[in-house]
C-alpha cells in the first residue's frame, strides 16, 4: 500500500517533468533551426493555412489545384460545406474565393475587385448606358471554361445587377428602393 499510495504519484510528477523538459528542449532545437536557416541565407516559410477544419481533411486534390493557381496569397483560410471546401484569400489586393466539391474538382473562383481594375473600355460602355449610376459591386466568376463579371450599380432610387458575358451585358435584377 505505501508504494501504491506514495511511489505513484511520485513517479508520475517525475515523468511528467522530464517530458515537459524535453518538449522545451525540442522547442528550442525548432527556434534554433530556424536561426541557422536565416544565417545560412534559407527562409523558412511562414505562410499558415487556417481552417475550421484540420488540414488532413482537406481534399489533397483541392489543395495541390490551390497551390498551383494561387502561389502568392495572403491570409488564406478554408471553410468545409456540405457541398465541398471553398478557399478564402486575399490576392493582391483582391478578396477571393476559390470553390471545391466534396471529391477535390475545382467549381469556380470569384474575385472582387475595384472599378479601376474594370477594363477602360467597359467602364465608359456602362457609364455611357446607365448615366447616374455608381459601380457598388464588381466580381469576376470563373470556372477555368468561362469569365463573366457580375456588377451592382446604384443611383439614389434604384438597384440593377448585371451580368457581363463575352461583352455582353444583361440585366439580372433590377430592384426600386420603393422611396426611401
Amino acid at each position: 500500500n505505501f508504494l501504491y499510495l506514495y511511489c505513484k504519484p511520485l513517479i508520475i510528477i517525475a515523468i511528467g517533468g522530464f517530458s515537459l523538459l524535453f518538449s522545451v528542449d525540442l522547442v528550442d532545437q525548432g527556434c534554433f533551426k530556424k536561426a541557422i536557416y536565416k544565417e545560412s541565407g534559407f527562409t523558412v516559410p511562414e505562410h499558415q493555412v487556417q481552417s475550421n477544419v484540420r488540414l488532413n481533411e482537406i481534399n489533397p486534390q483541392a489543395f495541390r489545384h490551390f497551390r498551383k493557381n494561387y502561389p502568392t496569397v495572403e491570409q488564406e483560410y478554408w471553410e468545409k460545406t456540405q457541398n465541398g471546401l471553398i478557399a478564402h484569400f486575399k490576392n493582391a489586393e483582391n478578396i477571393s474565393l476559390a470553390y471545391y466539391d466534396n471529391q477535390g474538382a475545382f467549381l469556380y473562383s470569384v474575385k472582387y475587385f475595384e472599378e479601376s481594375a474594370l477594363n477602360n473600355d467597359l467602364q465608359k460602355r456602362i457609364k455611357r448606358e446607365y448615366p447616374g449610376f455608381q459601380f457598388d459591386i464588381l466580381s469576376e466568376v470563373d470556372n477555368e471554361i468561362k469569365t463573366i463579371y457580375l456588377l451592382t450599380l446604384k443611383n439614389k432610387y434604384t438597384m440593377k445587377s448585371l451580368m457581363i458575358d463575352q461583352g455582353e451585358i444583361r440585366v439580372i435584377d433590377d430592384l426600386n428602393y420603393a422611396g426611401l
